[in-house]
C-alpha cells in the first residue's frame, strides 16, 4: 500500500479513503523543506554575497554604516566573468543526433533537425544565457526542463527555464541531484494571483505568509507582505523496481494540486527531477561548486582597497593643503581663493605653511598591478583574450595561437556546458517521446539551405513491436540515440581557419569530380571538424563522375558503330568538356584526326572511369 493511505474501516462503508497526499503529508514535507533550508544556509549566503561583488556593490555589504570608507569598486573581476560569459554564447551549444540503430537513422536525422526548433520554441536561449553566467558567477547553473500543458492552444510543448538556486532546495550531503529523497522549488506569489488560479481550493483560506527564504539585495524595494511562498514539491517513489517521479504544489499547509491524489502514475515517464545542474569546480559533499568570484574576490578586494589609496593619494598631491597657526594674522578665505593675486595677512608669514606630501613609490604602484595581473591569471583572462598584444608579437597567426591556448580554461568550462546540455537534450527526447502524440509542424534548414516545412509526431519515438520467425512478438523495443554536441556558432578565428582549409583543400583540386579516388585516400588520413560531410561529398561526385564517364564511352562505341559523323562530333564535345591538364596533346600518326580523337577519349574514359 503506498504511502500515505489508509484502507476503509469495514465497518464504517460510508467513509472515504484517506487521499495519498493529505494535509498531514503537506505538513511532513514543509518540515523536511526546513530542514533542507538550514542545511544550505551557508551556500545561500555565499550566493548573496558573491552576487552583490557581481553588481559591484560588495563595499556596500562589508561597510553598511560608513558610507565616507567605502572604496569605490573596481571591474577587475566583473571583466573576467564577462569575458568568460561572451566565450560561453560564441560556444551556444546544437545537437547532433546518432541512432544505435540501423532502423532508427531516419528518425534520428528527424530529431537533429526538429530539437533545435523545440529548444528556441521553448526559451532554451535564454536559459543558457543566465545558466552560463550563474555558472561562472556562483559555480553551478541549473536548468529546468518542464512540460507546460497550456502552450499552443492546450497541445502543449517543453519549456526551458534558469532555476534561481536560493529558490531550489535538496537533501543535503548528496553529491548528485538526482538521488537526493526530495526536491522543492519555491516561489513567492501575490496572494491575489494565487486565488485567480485556484479559486475553489483558496475561497475561504488565509493564505501563509511564511516567506522564509534568502533573498538577494536589491536594487529596487520590492514589496513582499501580500505574497505568499508556493512550494512545488518533487519526489520519487521506488515502484516495480524502478524510481517514479511525483510532484505536488502547496502553500503552507493547504494542497493545490497532488499527481497522485489525481490518478496519475507519474508526473514525467523518463522518473527523473526536472533539473540538470551545470557546475563549475567541483568540491567534495556537493554537487553545487564554486565559481570565479569565489576565486577571484579576495584579490578583488585587495585591488578596490589600494585603488582606493592611491586615489586619495594623488588628490593630496593635486591639491596640496595648509597649517594654519590658531589666532594668526592669515586671511584664510583670501587664501584659499586661487582667484585673487594678493592674500592680506598680519604677524609672520611662518603662520601658514604647507603639509608635506608624500608621493607613493613606484612599488605600491607595482604590487597593485601584480594583483591585478594574479587575477586575470587565476581566471584565465589575459589581455591576449580580449584583443590586447604582447610585445614582440605582431603576426596574426601568433596572436591567434595565443588568444587559443588562453582558452584554455573556457573551453574546459564550456565542455563541461556541452556535457549538462546533453542530459537536457536526454529530457527534451524523453518528453517528446511521451507528450509528442498529436502532430506538430517545424521549419526548418533543408541541406541546400532552404527552408522546409515538415509534421512530426512521436509514433517512431515510442516502443516498436518486436517479432521473430513465426510472428511471434517478444516484446518492444525503445529507440535510443547518442547525442554529439558542438558549438552552433563557432568563434571567428574558427570561421577563419576552415574556409582556409576548404580553399586549400579547392585549390589542390581535392573536389573535383575527376579526383575523387584520389581525394578520398587524402580525405581518410586528414582530422578536422566536418570531414565526413566533405567525404560523402567527394564519394557522391565521384560516383556521378564514374557514371558520366560510362555513359560517354557508351555513346562514342554506339555511334562509332552506327554513325561515324555523330561520333566524331560526340569525340569533339566530350573533349571540350575534359580539363586542359587532362586532355593528352595531339599527336602525328598515321590515323586520321577524327580516329585519334576517337581513341584518345576512349582511352581517357575508360582510364578515368577504373576504381582508384
Amino acid at each position: 500500500m503506498p504511502e500515505g493511505v489508509r484502507g476503509t474501516a469495514p465497518s464504517a462503508p460510508q467513509m472515504q479513503a484517506r487521499p495519498p497526499i493529505d494535509k498531514l503529508s503537506v505538513r511532513r514535507a514543509a518540515e523536511l523543506l526546513e530542514k533542507y533550508k538550514s542545511g544550505k544556509a551557508k551556500l545561500e549566503a555565499r550566493i548573496v554575497e558573491n552576487e552583490q561583488f557581481w553588481k559591484l556593490k560588495q563595499w556596500e555589504t562589508h561597510k553598511k554604516d560608513n558610507t565616507a570608507g567605502r572604496p569605490s569598486a573596481t571591474a577587475v573581476l566583473w571583466n573576467c566573468i564577462a569575458s568568460k560569459h561572451a566565450d560561453f554564447m560564441d560556444g551556444y551549444p546544437s545537437p547532433n543526433v546518432l541512432p544505435r540503430m540501423a532502423d532508427d537513422e531516419e528518425e534520428a536525422k528527424l530529431l537533429s533537425d526538429v530539437i533545435p526548433c523545440v529548444l528556441r520554441q521553448g526559451g532554451f536561449r535564454e536559459a543558457y544565457d543566465e545558466c552560463s553566467l550563474e555558472k561562472l558567477k556562483q559555480g553551478c547553473g541549473i536548468y529546468g526542463v518542464f512540460w507546460d500543458p497550456d502552450l499552443h492552444g492546450g497541445i502543449g510543448d517543453i519549456v526551458y527555464k534558469s532555476i534561481d538556486p536560493l529558490m531550489l532546495f535538496w537533501e543535503p550531503g548528496k553529491t548528485d541531484l538526482q538521488k537526493s529523497s526530495n526536491v522543492f522549488l519555491c516561489d513567492l506569489v501575490d496572494n491575489e494571483t494565487l486565488k485567480n488560479q485556484y479559486p475553489d481550493i483558496l475561497k475561504d483560506k488565509t493564505l501563509s505568509l511564511d516567506k522564509n527564504v534568502s533573498k538577494y539585495i536589491y536594487e529596487d524595494s520590492v514589496d513582499t507582505s501580500n505574497m505568499s511562498l508556493v512550494v512545488d514539491w518533487y519526489y520519487k517513489k521506488r515502484i516495480g523496481g524502478q524510481d517514479v517521479l511525483h510532484f505536488a504544489k502547496f502553500v503552507g499547509d493547504t494542497l493545490l494540486y497532488s499527481t497522485e491524489n489525481a490518478g496519475l502514475p507519474y508526473l514525467y515517464a523518463h522518473g527523473r527531477y526536472p533539473f540538470e545542474p551545470d557546475t563549475l569546480h567541483r568540491i567534495k559533499g556537493t554537487w553545487f561548486g564554486f565559481g570565479y568570484i569565489d576565486i577571484g574576490k579576495g584579490d578583488q578586494t585587495i585591488i578596490d582597497e589600494l585603488s582606493e589609496c592611491i586615489v586619495k593619494n594623488t588628490k593630496w598631491g593635486v591639491k596640496p593643503r595648509y597649517l594654519s597657526k590658531m589666532g594668526g594674522g592669515i586671511n584664510e578665505k583670501e587664501f584659499a581663493d586661487l582667484s585673487r593675486e594678493i592674500v592680506h595677512f598680519e604677524g609672520q608669514s611662518t603662520d601658514i605653511k604647507p603639509v608635506d606630501y608624500k608621493p607613493l613609490q613606484g612599488n605600491y604602484l607595482a604590487f597593485m598591478e601584480s594583483k591585478i595581473a594574479l587575477l586575470k591569471e587565476c581566471t584565465g583572462n589575459r589581455d591576449v583574450n580580449n584583443g590586447g598584444t604582447v610585445s614582440g608579437v605582431t603576426a596574426a597567426s601568433g596572436i591567434a595561437a595565443m588568444q587559443e591556448s588562453g582558452s584554455k580554461l573556457s573551453r574546459d568550462a564550456i565542455s563541461g556546458t556541452y556535457h549538462a546540455f546533453e542530459k537536457v537534450i536526454y529530457l527534451t527526447i524523453e518528453l517528446m517521446r511521451e507528450k509528442y502524440d498529436s502532430k506538430r509542424y517545424f521549419r526548418i534548414t533543408g541541406d541546400s539551405g532552404q527552408a522546409e516545412y515538415i509534421e512530426y509526431t512521436n509514433a517512431l519515438l515510442r516502443g516498436q513491436d518486436q517479432t521473430v520467425a513465426g510472428g511471434t512478438s517478444v516484446g518492444l523495443r525503445r529507440p535510443e540515440f547518442d547525442i554529439i554536441v558542438t558549438a552552433e556558432k563557432a568563434s571567428p578565428y574558427k570561421k577563419i581557419e576552415r574556409n582556409e582549409l576548404m580553399m586549400s583543400l579547392y585549390g589542390m583540386g581535392i573536389l573535383q569530380p575527376q579526383n575523387a579516388p584520389a581525394a578520398m585516400q587524402l580525405l581518410s588520413l586528414m582530422d578536422f571538424e566536418g570531414k565526413e560531410r566533405i567525404m560523402a561529398k567527394v564519394a557522391e561526385n565521384g560516383t556521378l563522375n564514374d557514371r558520366l564517364l560510362q555513359y560517354q564511352q557508351l555513346a562514342l562505341d554506339l555511334a562509332t558503330e552506327y554513325d561515324p559523323a555523330l561520333a566524331e562530333e560526340i569525340a569533339m564535345a566530350i573533349e571540350s568538356g575534359m580539363p586542359r591538364e587532362s586532355a593528352p596533346t595531339l599527336k602525328s600518326s598515321g590515323k586520321s584526326s577524327a580516329e585519334s580523337r576517337l581513341e584518345r577519349v576512349r582511352d581517357e574514359a575508360q582510364e578515368r572511369s577504373q576504381p582508384g
